[in-house]
């Protein structure tokens, strides 16, 4: 099950509920919201969560602004854009801003469920150098041992059919 947090950044209480009793917390995430955009933007910027929903129309801040602004400030947290009205325009803005995905509300279970491990997968944990060296001694160490073992049966094979 799934441990990363996801920051839901939305005005609708009802909207958040239904997200988070529904959607994300039988999916195992754990959910924190803001229902305004400076609140949001604070919570995205202090609790650095794995993922952020953001809402398009906020009090104090639009989504843009907030996406705007976590940018400026070098935060690359992916952010699935939500919005009940879309346009074309809003949908440039925002992935010219780097978000990784853009649901209409009201959008599905499903759907929610593909953007999110679009998202989390597209910016999952990178390994250290450390731990790509040890998967590299494994690799060559099960290649080597595999290597072996096909000679070995091979040899076996050879004396059992007479050469």
């Amino acid at each position: 099950m799934a441990h990363e947090t996801i920051l839901i950044v939305d005005d609708s209480s009802e909207f958040v509920d239904a997200l988070k009793k529904y959607i994300l917390l039988p999916l195992g995430y754990e959910v924190i919201y803001a229902t305004d955009g400076q609140s949001g933007l604070e919570m995205g910027i202090t609790h650095n969560p794995d993922l952020i929903m953001l809402d398009m129309n906020l009090p104090h801040m639009t989504g843009l602004d907030i996406l705007t602004t976590l940018r400026q400030n070098d935060c690359h947290i992916p952010v699935i854009f939500m919005t009940m009205h879309g346009s074309e325009n809003i949908a440039v803005q925002a992935f010219r801003l780097g978000v990784c995905d853009y649901l209409i509300k009201p959008f599905t279970s499903e759907q929610a469920q593909r953007a999110i491990n679009r998202a989390l997968r597209e910016t999952g944990p990178v390994c250290t150098t450390e731990e790509l060296d040890c998967n590299l001694i494994a690799v060559e160490t099960v290649r080597q041992t595999a290597i072996t073992i096909a000679h070995y049966i091979n040899n076996h094979l050879m004396t059992l059919t007479g050469g």
